[in-house]
């Protein structure tokens, strides 16, 4: 190394130098340790939790509260008025089903489908009362008749009704046997079977059957009613053979009642043979 005052070369062991007699000073190495610094990030993983808000719960519980009230009120007048409280039970039913899910909800689906049921149960028996009153009413001879002095119907006793089976002879009947009698069954299905009372398996006409009033004779004769009946013929059997039918074929007549409507006087419009008929 050189002194840095008269510029010799001295050793570096040396604190003089041995020429000026100056001071030498060790020069200092300063060494830079550079540290490298590995930062590690940590990831920190954020779940992320659904808030209700506030607007949507109370809606969803309004709808439940509201479908339960409604079906509770289907549910207690399904006793008291039947099939119909059942907008108001389906209503409910409904609400319910699209409420948010709580014990409102359940509560809400549970009596509106109580309420449903028993209405249906309602509507059962309200069908078979009613088919079981038609037939009562039926067998009574009792009908719908229309009441032309005041513009309504009613339900008039032994009105003039051609249903049930008639037993006819001929009319007038001074030679009447009972190998003449005759059974004219026109029934409430529609259909009617007409043939010898003694042997109506073997010989018999049998076809559809349909009625209207004669409202002028009705009004001419004030004490009879009359009705016309369409019979057309769609089954002929002679004595056991099946028989061929044509389409004009047929039993259409006018039937006359008379004594208290028990009894009727038949006149086929194909022969004008007249029968005295009664139930």
């Amino acid at each position: 190394m050189k002194c840095t005052k008269c510029g010799k070369t001295i050793k570096e062991t040396d604190k003089f130098c041995q020429y000026c007699g100056t001071e030498v000073k060790a020069a200092e190495k300063k060494t830079t340790a550079k540290k490298e610094v590995k930062t590690v990030e940590k990831k920190e993983e954020v779940k992320v939790v659904p808030v209700k808000k506030e607007a949507e719960t109370k809606t969803g519980n309004g709808l439940a509260i509201a479908g339960m009230v409604l079906g509770i009120i289907g549910l207690v007048l399904s006793f008291a008025i039947g099939p119909f409280a059942f907008l108001l039970t389906l209503l409910g039913l409904i609400l319910s089903i699209c409420s948010k899910k709580s014990g409102y909800k359940i509560a809400g689906i549970v009596t509106s489908a109580i309420g449903i049921f028993i209405q249906i149960i309602w509507i059962v028996i309200a069908l078979a009362f009613t088919s079981f009153f038609t037939e009562v009413i039926r067998s009574l001879d009792y009908d719908y008749d229309y009441d032309y002095d005041n513009d309504n119907y009613g339900i008039s006793y032994k009105y003039a009704s051609p249903y049930g089976e008639w037993k006819c002879k001929p009319y007038p009947s001074s030679d009447y046997t009972n190998k003449d009698e005759t059974t004219l069954n026109l029934k409430y299905d529609g259909t009617f079977i007409y043939g010898p009372s003694d042997d109506l398996t073997n010989n018999f006409y049998s076809g559809t059957w349909t009625y209207e009033k004669e409202y002028e004779k009705n009004k001419e004769y004030t004490d009879r009613e009359f009705v016309d009946i369409k019979a057309p013929v769609t089954r002929f059997k002679l004595d056991g053979v099946e028989q061929t039918t044509s389409n004009n074929m047929n039993l259409n007549m006018e039937m006359e009642f008379i004594n208290d409507y028990d009894e009727a006087l038949i006149i086929f419009y194909n022969t004008y043979n007249t029968y005295k008929c009664e139930k």
